[in-house]
């Protein structure tokens, strides 16, 4: 089984004491997310289940956990996981009322680049 798959689309339809205040969590591109988890899980596998698991507790519990959740306006935010010395970060905005859409993602400690991806994030998120 691969794992991704089970991830990349978190509008899991079941029936458990969560459904009232869950969010429904989605890659705005499937082909990108699916691509930037693998990615994520050959770099560090560590980074990936810990990321996987921030991305469980927004969308069952509450969007504002902090320190992983940080508004970067515009209705922009950035989701940051750390595993040792490497950061995972996806960037993200919400769309209706309970649904949270995944824009893009990198593994980057260098500001120049975390600048690009979020002039990107932003770009797609100004094209929903």
């Amino acid at each position: 089984m691969d794992y991704n798959k089970k991830y990349i689309n978190f509008d899991i339809s079941n029936t458990n004491r969560y459904d009232k205040m869950s969010y429904i969590i989605d890659w705005f591109n499937h082909k990108n997310g699916e691509k930037y988890l693998n990615d994520l899980k050959k770099h560090n596998k560590g980074l990936w289940e810990k990321t996987i698991k921030i991305l469980q507790l927004i969308k069952y519990k509450n969007f504002q956990i902090i320190p992983y959740w940080k508004p970067l306006g515009d209705g922009l935010f950035e989701i940051r996981s750390k595993f040792g010395r490497l950061h995972s970060r996806i960037y993200c905005c919400f769309r209706k009322e309970k649904t949270i859409i995944l824009l893009n993602g990198a593994i980057t400690q260098d500001k120049k680049q975390q600048k690009r991806d979020i002039k990107n994030a932003k770009q797609l998120k100004n094209g929903l």
